[in-house]
């Protein structure tokens, strides 16, 4: 891990990928390990927690609310919601525009390369999160600003 500063509050939080950080790899149901528990310390910390994904707004919402987590996230845009999808910058332009964020206290965690794009696209710190990623040597290529191999480590960030 390499910090390039020190983040004070976690800004658009990607969860909703392939396996998304939300569910184990290798699709079996429900939150993966630690995630919960990550989640709400974060929350309960004051930090706020969005999501930027390639699925659809509805899609998003449909997930959340099943896995029981919707009421951790402020906020959450779709690919549906934007010109122009991962890895531009457009999901977390319109999460700064909607919340007044400021991308230097924000981090843009991810467990797919194009997730460490967008949050280099768009100015903000990146975490790998390598235990939903579906090729975590790819991910590591990315160069991301922390990486990290559970979902608690995020705490430390």
């Amino acid at each position: 891990m390499g910090p390039v500063g020190t983040p004070k509050r976690p800004g658009p939080d990607h969860v909703c990928g392939k396996h998304g950080g939300i569910c184990p790899a290798g699709g079996r149901p429900g939150p993966s390990p630690g995630i919960v528990k990550t989640l709400t310390q974060l929350k309960l910390a004051g930090k706020q927690l969005f999501v930027c994904s390639s699925k659809t707004h509805p899609e998003i919402a449909h997930n959340l609310e099943n896995l029981g987590l919707l009421d951790l996230f402020v906020d959450f845009v779709g690919a549906d919601e934007v010109v122009n999808y991962k890895p531009a910058s457009d999901e977390i332009d319109l999460l700064v525009k909607r919340h007044g964020l400021n991308l230097s206290e924000s981090v843009m965690l991810g467990d797919a390369k194009y997730d460490i794009r967008i949050g280099k696209n768009a100015g903000c710190a990146t975490c790998a999160c390598t235990w939903g990623a579906f090729d975590p040597a790819s991910l590591k290529k990315e160069k991301a600003d922390y990486t990290v191999d559970y979902p608690l480590e995020i705490l430390a960030i």
